[in-house]
Formats: C-alpha cells, sequence, structure tokens
C-alpha cells in the first residue's frame, strides 16, 4: 500500500497566489515553497497549504474549476483565502491495505487523503490515480466489465461552448468532466457522438496560460481524438489503457459510436469496495454454480449419448464377431480362452460356457490327436513372446466332422508394448485343399499326358514335312503346316499353363545371380531376330552397363515374350526399340511392389498427342549417384491398345483381339507370366499406348 502513496506532493505556502499555485500545479512542481526550490516531476492535481510542517489546508482542480466559474480573478487572491481547511487525514501507522483508504473516499466523497505520521507530520497524500496506477494484474479486475461500473448520468456539450460555460456547467454539477458531442447528419439515431473531452486539468492549463475562458470554443482546447472503450472491455483493459495514455477517465461507446458511458479511475477503484466484491462475488458463484449444472446436465447428456455408442458398438461388433464366416476368438497369454465367436461355436456343437475361462487346447476343436494339442501349445508360446503364428492344421467338429483350417495368432500389444491377448483365427481351407489337389493332377495329366504325346507328334509332323517319307501333294503339304502350327501353339499353351502354375505355387525355383542388361538384351534381340525377318520388322536395340540380380532365365523369358507381342502387332517395315535406363524413386519404401497399379507408382505426364510419357523426379545427377532400379521398355510402332485395357491385359487370357492373336499364336497367359515374374523379382511392369501409335511395355527391378 505504501507504494501506492504519492510521498512528494506539491506543497505550497498560504501566502503564495492562486495564480501561482495553479502554475505549479500545471507545470508539475514539487515542494514548491518560498523557502524551498520547485523540483520538476509530474502535473499534480492539487496543492497541499504548509506552515513549515504544519498542514493548513488543501487546493484541487476541483476547487479551482469553482472559483473559475465564478469568475474569480487568480492574481488577486491568496490560496490561504480559498484553499479547503477541514481536512480528513489518516495515520500512517493504520496504512494496511488500500481497502482503508477506498473506504475513506467513498464515507467522504473526496479523492485527496494526507497520510500523516505519529507527529502529525505529512509523509503523503493518497488519491485515486496513485492507487490505480500502482495496480497489479488483478483477476477481479478482469472478471468485471466497464459497463458494471460506468457512469451514464452525462454532462455534454457542443463544440461551440466556451470553455467558461465547461467551467461553469462543471462546478454547477459537481463532475470532472464535460464530453464534447454532435449529431451526424447521417445517423439514424439522435444519440450524440463524442469527439472531444474538457476535463478539470484542462480548465488549471487554461488558468496557468493566463488564456480568457469566456472567448476560447471547447473545439480549440478540447482532448481530441478519443481513445474509447466498448461496455464489454474488461476493467484491466480500462486501468492499462489510462496509464498509458496518462488519462484518469475514458470516454464508452456502443457498436454504433455512440456515446453511452463514462469511467474514471474512481470508478475503477469501486471495484475493489469491500461491499462491490462481495456482489461480484456472489454473481460469480451464481455463474459458477449456473455453469457447473449446465456441465452437470451436459456431462449426463453425454455420458447417456455413449452408453447408447457403446451399446450400438457393441451389438454391430458381436453381430459382425459371430456371423463371420471365420473361426474367431480371444486369448489370454497362457492360452486361456476369453471369447469365441458363434460360427466356431456351432462348428464344435458347442456352448460359451463350454470353453470360456478354459485353457484353448482341451477344447473339442483340438482333441483330433496330442500332437495337435502339443503344436497349438507352442504356437501359444511364440505368440506370447511377439511372434505372428500361421500354419494349416486338422480340427474336430460336430459329428466327428473334420476339416482344415488355415490357423493363425496375432499378439496384441498395448501402448507399452508389452502383449496383453492373443487373437485366434481360423479359415476353412478345406474345400481349397481339395481343389488344390485336383488342380496339381490336372497339371500332372498335362505334364505327363499331353505334352510328351505332343513333343512326339510334333517331332513326326517335323520329319514327315522334309519329305523323306515321301512327297506329300501340294493340299496334303498344307494341312502337314496347318498341323505343324496348330502342334506348336498346343505346346506353347502347355508350356504357359506349367509355367503360371510352377509360379503361382512357389514350385517355379529362382536361381536369382547377377546379370548383365547388355548380355540380356543383346541375346533377347537374337532369339527373336528369326521372328523378326518372318514379319519383316526390325528390331533397335540400345544396351546399358548395368548390373543387378535376378535369374537370367526368367528375365529373358520375359523380354523375349514382349519382343514377340511387339513383333506380332506391328506392321511390315515397322520398328521395334529396345532399351533400358537407371531410375530413382524418391521413397523407395513407400512402393508397393506387389501391384501393377502405375498411378501410385510412377509419376507421368501426357504430351500434345494424347500419349502418356514417363517423368522422372529426380535429377539427372540423383539418378547417377543413387540409382535404385533399372527400366526395361520394348515400344513398337503397331495398332496401340486402347486405355481402358492397359490394366486387363496382364490378367489371364486376356486378348484385345481374339481372332488376331489365334491367328497369331497367342495364349492370352504371355503378360500375365511376365508380370508373375517380375513380381516375384519385387519389381513393377506397365503399358502405356496410344491407339493408332503404338505401345511401351516397361518393366523394372531393383538394384
Amino acid at each position: 500500500m505504501k507504494a501506492a502513496i504519492d510521498i512528494h506532493p506539491l506543497r505550497v505556502a498560504p501566502t503564495q497566489s492562486l495564480l501561482e499555485v495553479i502554475t505549479l500545479m500545471d507545470q508539475g512542481a514539487r515542494h514548491g515553497s518560498a523557502n524551498k526550490k520547485p523540483v520538476s516531476t509530474k502535473r499534480s492535481s492539487y496543492a497541499l497549504v504548509m506552515d513549515k510542517e504544519k498542514l493548513l489546508g488543501l487546493l484541487t482542480e476541483r476547487d479551482i474549476v469553482k472559483l473559475t466559474a465564478k469568475g474569480i480573478e487568480p492574481a488577486t487572491v491568496q490560496v490561504a483565502d480559498v484553499m479547503t481547511q477541514h481536512l480528513i487525514t489518516f495515520q500512517n501507522s493504520n496504512l494496511q491495505n488500500s481497502f482503508v483508504v477506498l473506504s475513506l473516499f467513498q464515507q467522504h466523497h473526496i479523492r485527496h487523503l494526507p497520510i500523516v505520521n505519529e507527529y502529525n507530520q505529512v509523509v503523503g497524500v493518497a488519491t485515486p490515480d496513485s492507487i490505480r496506477s500502482n495496480l497489479q494484474s488483478t483477476d477481479l479486475f478482469k472478471l468485471r466489465r466497464v459497463e458494471d461500473v460506468m457512469s451514464t448520468q452525462l454532462i455534454t456539450a457542443t463544440p461551440e461552448s466556451t470553455a467558461l460555460d465547461l467551467a461553469q456547467l462543471m462546478g454547477n454539477e459537481r463532475v470532472s468532466c464535460v464530453v464534447i458531442t454532435q449529431t451526424e447528419k447521417s445517423s439514424t439515431t439522435s444519440n450524440p457522438i463524442p469527439i472531444g473531452i474538457l476535463t478539470e486539468c484542462d480548465i488549471v492549463k487554461l488558468q496557468s496560460l493566463r488564456q480568457n475562458l469566456s472567448i476560447l470554443q471547447a473545439r480549440s482546447v478540447m482532448s481530441a481524438p478519443l481513445a474509447c472503450l466498448s461496455p464489454q472491455d474488461n476493467l484491466w483493459l480500462a486501468h492499462q489503457t489510462m496509464n498509458q495514455l496518462k488519462v484518469r477517465r475514458l470516454v464508452v461507446t456502443d457498436a454504433e459510436d455512440t456515446l453511452v458511458g463514462i469511467v474514471t479511475q474512481t470508478s475503477i477503484l469501486k471495484a475493489l469496495d469491500p461491499l462491490e466484491m462481495q456482489s461480484t462475488i456472489s454473481l460469480l458463484q451464481q455463474q459458477v454454480n449456473q455453469l457447473k449444472d449446465e456441465r452437470i446436465h451436459l456431462l449426463q447428456e453425454r455420458t447417456t449419448y455413449l452408453e447408447n455408442q457403446v451399446q450400438d458398438t457393441e451389438q454391430r461388433f458381436k453381430a459382425i464377431f459371430d456371423q463371420t464366416f471365420q473361426f474367431i476368438g480371444l486369448l489370454q497369454t497362457d492360452g486361456t480362452l476369453l471369447e469365441a465367436n458363434q460360427t466356431a461355436l456351432d462348428f464344435g456343437g458347442l456352448a460359451l460356457e463350454d470353453v470360456i475361462g478354459k485353457p484353448f487346447w482341451e477344447s473339442r476343436w483340438w482333441s483330433l490327436s496330442s500332437d495337435t494339442q502339443q503344436h497349438l501349445k507352442l504356437a501359444i508360446s511364440q505368440a506370447a513372446q511377439g511372434q505372428f503364428v500361421r500354419y494349416e492344421v486338422d480340427v474336430l467338429g460336430v459329428g466327428e466332422q473334420v476339416v482344415t483350417i488355415d490357423f493363425s495368432l496375432t499378439p496384441v500389444k498395448d501402448d507399452s508394448g508389452q502383449i496383453i491377448l492373443l487373437i485366434p483365427e481360423g479359415h476353412d481351407i478345406t474345400e481349397k485343399k481339395a481343389l488344390d489337389q485336383l488342380k496339381d493332377e490336372f497339371i500332372s495329366i498335362i505334364n505327363h499326358e499331353l505334352r510328351t504325346p505332343l513333343t512326339s507328334l510334333q517331332a513326326a509332323i517335323k520329319l514327315l514335312s522334309t519329305g523323306k517319307f515321301g512327297s506329300l501333294s501340294e493340299q496334303g503339304g498344307r494341312l502337314l503346316d496347318i498341323a505343324l502350327i496348330n502342334s506348336v501353339s498346343l505346346m506353347r499353351l502347355v508350356n504357359d499353363l506349367l509355367d503360371i502354375q510352377r509360379i503361382e505355387s512357389d514350385k517355379m525355383g529362382m536361381a536369382k545371380q547377377t546379370c548383365h542388361a547388355t548380355e540380356l538384351m543383346v541375346q533377347a534381340a537374337k532369339m527373336m531376330e528369326g521372328m523378326a525377318q518372318q514379319y519383316r520388322v526390325t528390331i533397335s536395340t540400345t544396351p546399358i552397363s548395368a548390373s543387378f540380380v535376378a535369374d537370367p532365365e526368367r528375365i529373358l523369358q520375359v523380354l523375349t515374350n514382349l519382343l514377340s507381342n511387339a513383333i506380332k502387332f506391328s506392321n511390315p517395315g515397322g520398328l521395334i526399340w529396345l532399351t533400358a535406363k537407371l531410375h530413382h524413386i524418391p521413397n523407395v519404401s513407400s512402393l508397393d511392389t506387389q501391384t501393377n497399379d502405375t498411378s501410385t507408382q510412377i509419376s507421368k505426364t501426357e504430351d500434345s498427342s494424347g500419349t502418356k510419357q514417363q517423368s522422372d523426379k529426380a535429377s539427372p545427377e540423383d539418378i547417377q549417384k543413387h540409382p535404385t532400379e533399372i527400366l526395361f521398355q520394348v515400344k513398337d510402332q503397331g495398332l496401340g491398345i486402347p486405355t481402358d485395357k492397359l490394366e486387363i491385359i496382364f490378367e489371364r487370357f486376356q486378348q484385345l483381339d481374339s481372332s488376331n492373336s489365334r491367328q497369331e499364336g497367342g495364349t492370352g497367359l504371355g503378360l500375365a507370366i511376365c508380370q508373375k515374374i517380375i513380381q516375384r523379382h519385387k519389381g513393377r511392369i506397365w503399358a502405356e499406348s496410344t491407339l493408332g501409335e503404338g505401345s511401351v511395355f516397361t518393366f523394372s527391378l531393383p538394384l
């Protein structure tokens, strides 16, 4: 509280003239007496009239305004004649907090309280300005709004009023300021617009300057432009604004800039009055209780909503969990069964209580043999250590039914990475196993019962065509050629079927080794040279010096297959390009190498002709320094492929023109085999084409 006292009040002698005191107040002098040299600080709103150390009286700005309104000439009177003599003082020893001082301000309707020591000597003066200026961040001020304390009983005047008129108005109405207003012509209301303000301080200044107040108009002496507050602003903002602008009052305007009130430092300090604080606390308590009730109601509604959501989710999950065709459940890490879906229970002819809470391996499903149970125990132990376990096993169902399931155990971890649960799943693959067996038997029949006779048949036809067993008629020769072509096509179909089956069943071994791009490209071109001459097309090869790890026989199979297709669908005199280049993938780890969705694998653009072109995002320097894959391309000048066919051509038995394909000896399996081989090498393959201009087949292999 002591920091909020002005310890250097302006002191004047009783014999000094009123004009001299006014000048000292305006100039901001301290210790301004006949015996002491004034010390300049900030301007003062009051002066203590002292006879040595004895306090005689007090002169304030309001006193000066009243004297001005009465027309008293300041130079003709002494300050002792006009001072307030009967003063309220306060002992310094009783000064504990600002509430006592504020109570005295309100009780006696004063704004200046001299503070004296035990010898009745003045040690300072407390004012609303000194208290407010030393306020720190107060939560109470932040909770109160300007509209709570502002005064709406406003004294206004027009810009044409004289300063003397305004001084008389202040004296008569006992106010510290007058707001200067005008009514806008374009305004839809009669509410005045504040344009300036004149205060007691301004009157004192004018008197100090010896101005003729009777001829000065308000517009020439008012403070403008105004810094205005909104009724919704808090008192802490008002306090900070007053400190920043060094003023003791602020005008309050609404959204239309019309005058609605004024807030002063005295009205701000009313918020610290105990009665006002009690009222504020009561109001805040009501608001807190209201918010508490609203929050409880909101929480109840939210709880009810969440309970309904949980119930609906549980019902949906239970429906999905029970009706899924797979066997699924939930285990503790020690193998105790916590949950099993209805599909699994129905298969075993079991009720939920028959298996819940018991070791999983003791249930009927696993009772075929002790080996089956021991295998399951081992799998649970491995899964509890964090491994994903999967294997095929026979399980027992109702009526001694035995089925083969694809069984797995998935560990479930908590946020800390600890294994807390295991999810067992089983999918009935009995029919699939039977179909696989039939397929294997069929492939075996093709391999042994068709391939061998076809090989002998081809050899016999070729031998007959040599003429060693007699010459044939022209018609017989044509029939023999047809038989040879058909036998070759049939043998190609058998070989393709066997190849694709081996790849899908992982029975086709991949003898990977270091391969050289140049050697494979040259060898592929030589192998297809005869066919190219037959169709009267030219193969142009641009080898590249690069090495990679792959099965050379399978990559050669892909190259010859793509060249064969390009040759068959090229026009006579056409040109085919076999090229390769190194390529850089910016984010290799995010690439799905098991898909042929070219939209997510490589960036492409279209040129002016509509042909899709590859666009490498990496710079040439990056590609040279950090290549991640090699791209092989086979480009032709054939008829092209429709855009909607670019994806399906890699499916089995898919041909663009069945009649033409059969005429050229196509089986519809070549591109499917190519795709399988490239995928086994973790690469990609795709096609780009423009109708009437040709096609480009590209495949990549990681370096």
